[in-house]
Protein backbone atom coordinates (compact mmCIF):
# COMPACT_ATOMS: atom_id res chain seq x y z
CA UNK A 1 0.00 0.00 0.00
CA UNK A 2 2.85 2.35 0.85
CA UNK A 3 4.58 1.48 -2.41
CA UNK A 4 1.37 2.26 -4.28
CA UNK A 5 1.16 5.70 -2.65
CA UNK A 6 4.78 6.45 -3.59
CA UNK A 7 4.10 5.51 -7.22
CA UNK A 8 0.94 7.59 -7.18
CA UNK A 9 2.82 10.63 -5.80
CA UNK A 10 5.57 10.23 -8.40
CA UNK A 11 2.95 9.99 -11.14
CA UNK A 12 1.24 13.20 -9.94
CA UNK A 13 4.60 14.97 -9.72
CA UNK A 14 5.54 14.14 -13.31
CA UNK A 15 2.03 14.99 -14.49
CA UNK A 16 2.20 18.46 -12.89
CA UNK A 17 5.72 18.97 -14.25
CA UNK A 18 4.55 18.05 -17.76
CA UNK A 19 1.61 20.48 -17.58
CA UNK A 20 3.74 23.35 -16.23
CA UNK A 21 6.47 22.69 -18.83
CA UNK A 22 3.97 22.81 -21.71
CA UNK A 23 2.23 25.89 -20.38
CA UNK A 24 5.63 27.57 -20.13
CA UNK A 25 6.44 26.69 -23.74
CA UNK A 26 3.04 27.89 -24.91
CA UNK A 27 3.49 31.21 -23.08
CA UNK A 28 6.95 31.63 -24.59
CA UNK A 29 5.57 30.93 -28.08
CA UNK A 30 2.70 33.36 -27.59
CA UNK A 31 5.05 36.04 -26.24
CA UNK A 32 7.45 35.53 -29.14
CA UNK A 33 4.58 35.71 -31.64
CA UNK A 34 3.27 38.88 -30.03
CA UNK A 35 6.79 40.36 -29.91
CA UNK A 36 7.28 39.64 -33.61
CA UNK A 37 4.00 41.42 -34.37
CA UNK A 38 5.09 44.38 -32.24
CA UNK A 39 8.46 44.51 -33.99
CA UNK A 40 6.72 44.52 -37.35
CA UNK A 41 4.60 47.47 -36.20
CA UNK A 42 7.66 49.26 -34.86
CA UNK A 43 9.45 48.52 -38.12
CA UNK A 44 6.94 50.52 -40.14
CA UNK A 45 6.07 53.02 -37.40
CA UNK A 46 9.62 54.12 -36.71
CA UNK A 47 10.97 53.94 -40.26
CA UNK A 48 12.58 57.32 -40.72
CA UNK A 49 15.76 58.93 -41.97
CA UNK A 50 17.35 58.05 -38.61
CA UNK A 51 18.60 54.49 -37.99
CA UNK A 52 16.24 52.61 -35.69
CA UNK A 53 15.54 48.96 -34.88
CA UNK A 54 18.17 47.84 -37.46
CA UNK A 55 16.22 49.43 -40.31
CA UNK A 56 16.96 52.76 -41.97
CA UNK A 57 15.26 55.13 -44.33
CA UNK A 58 17.67 54.18 -47.13
CA UNK A 59 16.97 50.49 -46.68
CA UNK A 60 13.22 51.08 -46.96
CA UNK A 61 12.99 53.72 -49.68
CA UNK A 62 11.90 52.11 -52.96
CA UNK A 63 13.09 53.99 -56.04
CA UNK A 64 10.87 54.81 -59.00
CA UNK A 65 10.36 57.22 -61.88
CA UNK A 66 11.21 60.81 -60.97
CA UNK A 67 13.95 60.07 -58.44
CA UNK A 68 17.18 61.86 -59.36
CA UNK A 69 20.36 60.05 -58.30
CA UNK A 70 23.92 61.36 -58.20
CA UNK A 71 26.49 58.65 -58.94
CA UNK A 72 30.05 59.16 -57.77
CA UNK A 73 32.62 56.69 -59.13
CA UNK A 74 35.74 56.80 -56.98
CA UNK A 75 38.71 57.92 -59.12
CA UNK A 76 36.62 58.13 -62.30
CA UNK A 77 35.07 61.60 -62.59
CA UNK A 78 34.02 61.05 -66.21
CA UNK A 79 31.40 58.53 -65.06
CA UNK A 80 30.26 60.61 -62.08
CA UNK A 81 27.03 62.45 -62.90
CA UNK A 82 23.34 62.89 -62.05
CA UNK A 83 21.02 60.25 -63.49
CA UNK A 84 17.22 60.41 -63.54
CA UNK A 85 15.02 57.32 -63.35
CA UNK A 86 12.85 57.71 -66.45
CA UNK A 87 9.12 57.06 -66.70
CA UNK A 88 9.78 53.45 -67.67
CA UNK A 89 11.91 52.91 -64.57
CA UNK A 90 15.37 52.90 -66.20
CA UNK A 91 18.67 54.64 -65.47
CA UNK A 92 20.90 55.31 -68.48
CA UNK A 93 24.38 54.62 -67.06
CA UNK A 94 27.79 54.80 -68.74
CA UNK A 95 29.14 51.63 -70.36
CA UNK A 96 26.29 49.36 -69.22
CA UNK A 97 23.50 51.48 -70.76
CA UNK A 98 19.93 51.14 -69.53
CA UNK A 99 19.62 49.68 -66.05
CA UNK A 100 16.20 48.87 -64.53
CA UNK A 101 16.01 50.66 -61.16
CA UNK A 102 12.28 50.69 -60.42
CA UNK A 103 11.21 49.00 -57.15
CA UNK A 104 14.83 48.70 -55.97
CA UNK A 105 16.55 50.37 -53.03
CA UNK A 106 19.80 52.32 -53.23
CA UNK A 107 21.65 49.52 -51.45
CA UNK A 108 20.34 46.93 -53.92
CA UNK A 109 21.47 49.05 -56.89
CA UNK A 110 24.94 49.55 -55.41
CA UNK A 111 25.33 45.83 -54.76
CA UNK A 112 24.14 45.00 -58.28
CA UNK A 113 26.28 47.61 -60.03
CA UNK A 114 29.43 46.53 -58.20
CA UNK A 115 29.11 43.21 -60.02
CA UNK A 116 28.15 44.69 -63.42
CA UNK A 117 31.00 47.22 -63.43
CA UNK A 118 33.67 44.61 -62.68
CA UNK A 119 33.90 44.10 -66.46
CA UNK A 120 34.93 47.76 -66.87
CA UNK A 121 36.49 48.82 -63.56
CA UNK A 122 38.90 47.33 -61.06
CA UNK A 123 37.23 47.12 -57.62
CA UNK A 124 34.51 49.68 -58.45
CA UNK A 125 33.73 52.06 -55.58
CA UNK A 126 30.32 53.66 -56.07
CA UNK A 127 28.44 56.22 -54.00
CA UNK A 128 24.80 57.10 -54.69
CA UNK A 129 23.30 60.36 -53.53
CA UNK A 130 19.53 60.87 -53.86
CA UNK A 131 19.42 64.47 -55.09
CA UNK A 132 15.67 64.84 -55.68
CA UNK A 133 12.94 62.60 -54.38
CA UNK A 134 9.81 62.08 -56.42
CA UNK A 135 6.58 63.47 -54.90
CA UNK A 136 4.91 61.21 -52.36
CA UNK A 137 1.47 60.14 -53.60
CA UNK A 138 -0.74 58.44 -51.04
CA UNK A 139 -4.32 57.19 -50.87
CA UNK A 140 -6.47 57.93 -47.82
CA UNK A 141 -9.79 56.21 -47.19
CA UNK A 142 -12.23 55.63 -44.35
CA UNK A 143 -13.39 58.19 -41.79
CA UNK A 144 -11.68 61.18 -43.38
CA UNK A 145 -13.38 64.37 -44.56
CA UNK A 146 -12.08 64.14 -48.15
CA UNK A 147 -10.95 60.59 -49.06
CA UNK A 148 -8.84 60.06 -52.18
CA UNK A 149 -5.36 60.42 -53.68
CA UNK A 150 -3.04 63.14 -52.42
CA UNK A 151 0.28 64.29 -53.83
CA UNK A 152 2.44 65.28 -50.89
CA UNK A 153 5.58 67.40 -51.17
CA UNK A 154 8.55 65.27 -50.08
CA UNK A 155 11.23 67.97 -50.34
CA UNK A 156 10.44 70.15 -47.34
CA UNK A 157 14.06 71.00 -46.67
CA UNK A 158 16.04 72.54 -49.50
CA UNK A 159 19.26 70.80 -50.49
CA UNK A 160 18.55 67.93 -48.09
CA UNK A 161 20.08 64.67 -49.30
CA UNK A 162 20.79 61.20 -48.03
CA UNK A 163 24.04 59.45 -48.98
CA UNK A 164 25.04 55.82 -48.97
CA UNK A 165 28.35 54.46 -50.21
CA UNK A 166 29.32 51.03 -51.50
CA UNK A 167 32.02 50.98 -48.80
CA UNK A 168 29.24 50.72 -46.21
CA UNK A 169 27.76 47.54 -47.63
CA UNK A 170 29.15 44.82 -45.33
CA UNK A 171 27.01 43.53 -43.74
CA UNK A 172 23.66 45.36 -43.43
CA UNK A 173 23.16 44.67 -39.74
CA UNK A 174 26.55 46.24 -38.99
CA UNK A 175 26.03 49.22 -41.26
CA UNK A 176 25.88 52.54 -39.48
CA UNK A 177 24.46 54.90 -42.07
CA UNK A 178 24.56 57.77 -39.62
CA UNK A 179 28.35 57.73 -39.96
CA UNK A 180 28.56 57.55 -43.77
CA UNK A 181 28.56 61.31 -44.16
CA UNK A 182 29.05 63.75 -41.32
CA UNK A 183 27.40 66.55 -43.29
CA UNK A 184 24.36 64.51 -44.29
CA UNK A 185 21.08 66.17 -43.33
CA UNK A 186 17.86 64.25 -42.77
CA UNK A 187 15.01 64.60 -45.24
CA UNK A 188 11.69 65.64 -43.76
CA UNK A 189 9.14 63.52 -45.58
CA UNK A 190 5.42 64.13 -44.94
CA UNK A 191 4.09 62.42 -41.84
CA UNK A 192 0.81 60.71 -41.03
CA UNK A 193 -0.55 63.79 -39.22
CA UNK A 194 0.21 65.93 -42.31
CA UNK A 195 -1.79 63.58 -44.51
CA UNK A 196 -4.84 63.64 -42.24
CA UNK A 197 -4.69 67.42 -42.14
CA UNK A 198 -4.34 67.81 -45.92
CA UNK A 199 -7.35 65.51 -46.41
CA UNK A 200 -9.53 67.91 -44.41
CA UNK A 201 -9.32 66.22 -41.03
CA UNK A 202 -11.26 63.27 -39.66
CA UNK A 203 -14.95 62.60 -39.04
CA UNK A 204 -16.56 62.31 -35.62
CA UNK A 205 -16.63 58.50 -35.96
CA UNK A 206 -12.93 58.06 -36.74
CA UNK A 207 -10.90 55.76 -34.50
CA UNK A 208 -7.32 57.06 -34.40
CA UNK A 209 -6.17 54.17 -32.22
CA UNK A 210 -6.38 51.66 -35.10
CA UNK A 211 -5.18 53.45 -38.23
CA UNK A 212 -4.12 50.90 -40.86
CA UNK A 213 -1.09 51.67 -43.04
CA UNK A 214 -0.31 49.49 -46.07
CA UNK A 215 3.14 49.95 -47.62
CA UNK A 216 5.24 48.44 -50.41
CA UNK A 217 7.85 46.05 -49.07
CA UNK A 218 11.36 46.08 -50.65
CA UNK A 219 12.23 43.01 -52.73
CA UNK A 220 15.14 42.23 -50.40
CA UNK A 221 12.57 41.82 -47.61
CA UNK A 222 10.30 39.56 -49.64
CA UNK A 223 8.42 42.14 -51.74
CA UNK A 224 4.65 42.49 -51.72
CA UNK A 225 2.92 44.62 -49.07
CA UNK A 226 3.34 45.06 -45.34
CA UNK A 227 0.67 46.27 -42.95
CA UNK A 228 0.74 47.96 -39.59
CA UNK A 229 -1.83 49.24 -37.11
CA UNK A 230 -0.89 52.71 -35.88
CA UNK A 231 -2.19 54.30 -32.68
CA UNK A 232 -2.08 58.08 -33.09
CA UNK A 233 -3.97 58.96 -29.89
CA UNK A 234 -0.77 59.53 -27.90
CA UNK A 235 0.11 62.25 -30.40
CA UNK A 236 -3.34 63.84 -30.13
CA UNK A 237 -3.46 63.80 -26.32
CA UNK A 238 0.21 64.21 -25.37
CA UNK A 239 2.09 65.35 -28.47
CA UNK A 240 4.12 62.10 -28.62
CA UNK A 241 5.61 61.85 -32.14
CA UNK A 242 6.69 58.19 -31.91
CA UNK A 243 3.84 56.82 -34.05
CA UNK A 244 3.57 59.86 -36.31
CA UNK A 245 5.26 57.87 -39.07
CA UNK A 246 6.92 59.15 -42.24
CA UNK A 247 4.90 58.43 -45.38
CA UNK A 248 6.32 56.82 -48.52
CA UNK A 249 5.08 56.91 -52.09
CA UNK A 250 2.11 54.55 -52.70
CA UNK A 251 1.20 54.28 -49.00
CA UNK A 252 -2.45 53.46 -48.32
CA UNK A 253 -3.98 54.88 -45.13
CA UNK A 254 -7.29 53.59 -43.82
CA UNK A 255 -9.03 55.40 -40.95
CA UNK A 256 -11.44 52.89 -39.33
CA UNK A 257 -14.90 53.74 -38.07
CA UNK A 258 -15.82 53.57 -34.40
CA UNK A 259 -19.22 52.21 -33.39
CA UNK A 260 -19.74 55.26 -31.21
CA UNK A 261 -18.48 58.81 -30.96
CA UNK A 262 -15.19 58.96 -29.08
CA UNK A 263 -16.00 62.20 -27.28
CA UNK A 264 -12.61 62.65 -25.59
CA UNK A 265 -10.82 62.18 -28.92
CA UNK A 266 -13.13 64.65 -30.67
CA UNK A 267 -12.67 67.34 -28.02
CA UNK A 268 -8.87 66.84 -28.02
CA UNK A 269 -8.73 67.20 -31.82
CA UNK A 270 -10.61 70.49 -31.61
CA UNK A 271 -7.76 71.88 -29.49
CA UNK A 272 -5.15 71.24 -32.18
CA UNK A 273 -4.86 72.07 -35.87
CA UNK A 274 -5.81 68.69 -37.36
CA UNK A 275 -9.30 69.65 -38.53
CA UNK A 276 -10.16 73.01 -40.18
CA UNK A 277 -10.72 75.93 -37.79
CA UNK A 278 -14.22 76.53 -39.12
CA UNK A 279 -16.91 74.25 -40.55
CA UNK A 280 -19.85 75.23 -42.75
CA UNK A 281 -23.34 74.55 -41.34
CA UNK A 282 -26.63 75.23 -43.14
CA UNK A 283 -29.40 76.94 -41.12
CA UNK A 284 -33.05 77.17 -42.16
CA UNK A 285 -36.53 77.65 -40.69
CA UNK A 286 -37.27 79.78 -37.61
CA UNK A 287 -33.76 81.20 -37.18
CA UNK A 288 -32.69 84.80 -37.20
CA UNK A 289 -30.09 84.19 -39.93
CA UNK A 290 -30.55 81.44 -42.50
CA UNK A 291 -28.22 79.97 -45.10
CA UNK A 292 -24.70 78.52 -45.01
CA UNK A 293 -22.71 79.87 -42.05
CA UNK A 294 -19.14 79.24 -40.84
CA UNK A 295 -19.11 77.85 -37.30
CA UNK A 296 -16.09 77.24 -35.10
CA UNK A 297 -15.00 73.58 -35.08
CA UNK A 298 -16.05 71.61 -32.03
CA UNK A 299 -19.35 73.46 -31.77
CA UNK A 300 -22.46 71.63 -30.67
CA UNK A 301 -25.95 72.15 -32.07
CA UNK A 302 -27.03 74.41 -29.17
CA UNK A 303 -23.88 76.51 -29.40
CA UNK A 304 -24.18 76.82 -33.18
CA UNK A 305 -27.77 78.08 -32.97
CA UNK A 306 -26.78 80.60 -30.31
CA UNK A 307 -23.77 81.85 -32.29
CA UNK A 308 -26.01 82.27 -35.34
CA UNK A 309 -28.33 84.67 -33.52
CA UNK A 310 -30.55 82.10 -31.84
CA UNK A 311 -33.96 80.85 -32.85
CA UNK A 312 -37.18 82.82 -33.08
CA UNK A 313 -39.78 82.94 -30.33
CA UNK A 314 -42.48 80.27 -30.38
CA UNK A 315 -40.41 78.04 -32.66
CA UNK A 316 -40.88 74.27 -32.56
CA UNK A 317 -38.62 71.22 -32.70
CA UNK A 318 -35.24 71.18 -34.43
CA UNK A 319 -34.66 68.93 -37.43
CA UNK A 320 -31.02 67.82 -37.58
CA UNK A 321 -29.75 66.24 -40.84
CA UNK A 322 -26.31 64.76 -41.57
CA UNK A 323 -24.94 63.05 -44.70
CA UNK A 324 -22.24 60.49 -43.85
CA UNK A 325 -19.45 59.07 -46.03
CA UNK A 326 -21.47 55.98 -46.96
CA UNK A 327 -24.17 58.16 -48.55
CA UNK A 328 -26.66 57.50 -45.76
CA UNK A 329 -28.73 60.25 -44.16
CA UNK A 330 -28.98 60.63 -40.40
CA UNK A 331 -32.08 62.57 -39.33
CA UNK A 332 -33.11 63.57 -35.81
CA UNK A 333 -36.11 65.51 -34.59
CA UNK A 334 -34.93 67.22 -31.40
CA UNK A 335 -36.74 69.20 -28.74
CA UNK A 336 -34.62 72.29 -28.04
CA UNK A 337 -32.97 72.13 -24.63
CA UNK A 338 -30.28 74.69 -23.84
CA UNK A 339 -29.08 72.45 -20.95
CA UNK A 340 -28.64 69.31 -23.09
CA UNK A 341 -25.37 67.49 -22.45
CA UNK A 342 -22.55 68.10 -24.92
CA UNK A 343 -22.36 65.30 -27.47
CA UNK A 344 -25.75 63.86 -26.49
CA UNK A 345 -28.54 62.92 -28.90
CA UNK A 346 -30.22 66.30 -28.37
CA UNK A 347 -26.98 68.30 -28.62
CA UNK A 348 -24.68 66.57 -31.15
CA UNK A 349 -21.20 67.80 -31.99
CA UNK A 350 -21.32 69.25 -35.51
CA UNK A 351 -19.27 68.43 -38.60
CA UNK A 352 -18.91 69.98 -42.03
CA UNK A 353 -22.19 70.07 -44.01
CA UNK A 354 -24.65 69.45 -41.16
CA UNK A 355 -28.14 70.94 -41.64
CA UNK A 356 -30.12 72.58 -38.83
CA UNK A 357 -33.76 73.30 -39.62
CA UNK A 358 -35.75 74.99 -36.84
CA UNK A 359 -39.41 74.18 -37.33
CA UNK A 360 -42.23 76.57 -36.49
CA UNK A 361 -44.23 75.89 -33.33
CA UNK A 362 -48.03 76.14 -33.00
CA UNK A 363 -47.92 79.78 -31.90
CA UNK A 364 -45.42 80.57 -34.60
CA UNK A 365 -47.60 79.07 -37.30
CA UNK A 366 -50.61 81.00 -35.98
CA UNK A 367 -48.64 84.22 -35.95
CA UNK A 368 -47.51 83.61 -39.54
CA UNK A 369 -51.10 82.92 -40.62
CA UNK A 370 -52.38 86.10 -38.96
CA UNK A 371 -49.56 88.09 -40.53
CA UNK A 372 -50.27 86.61 -43.96
CA UNK A 373 -53.98 87.46 -43.60
CA UNK A 374 -53.60 90.96 -42.17
CA UNK A 375 -50.69 92.16 -44.27
CA UNK A 376 -52.76 93.01 -47.38
CA UNK A 377 -55.29 94.90 -45.21
CA UNK A 378 -52.57 96.88 -43.50
CA UNK A 379 -51.01 97.71 -46.86
CA UNK A 380 -54.37 99.01 -48.11
CA UNK A 381 -54.83 101.20 -45.04
CA UNK A 382 -51.36 102.67 -45.53
CA UNK A 383 -52.10 103.50 -49.17
CA UNK A 384 -55.41 105.15 -48.27
CA UNK A 385 -53.76 107.28 -45.62
CA UNK A 386 -51.00 108.21 -48.02
CA UNK A 387 -53.12 109.30 -51.00
CA UNK A 388 -56.33 110.21 -49.21
CA UNK A 389 -59.89 109.65 -50.29
CA UNK A 390 -60.46 111.37 -53.68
Amino acid sequence: MKLFNIKKNLYNFFLYFFIIFNLSNFYSYASEKNENKTNQINKISRSSPIKSEGETFIEDYILDSGDLLRFTFEGLDIFSNDYLIDRKGYLNLPEIGFYYARNKTVLEIISDLQIKYKDFLYQPEITIDIITFRPVEIFITGEISNPGFYNMNSNEEENSTILVSSSDMAPLEDTNLDDTNENRTSLEFPKLFNALKVAGGITTRADLSKIEVIRNNPVKNGGGKKRAEINLLDLIFNGNQENNIYLYDDDIINIPKSDKLIKEQFLAINKINLNPKFINIYFSGDVNAGGMKPIKKGSSLIKAIASNGGKKNFSGKIEFIRFNNEGDIERRLIRYDSRAKLGSYSNPLLVEGDIINVKSGAFGKLADSVKEFTQPILNSVVLLNLFGDN
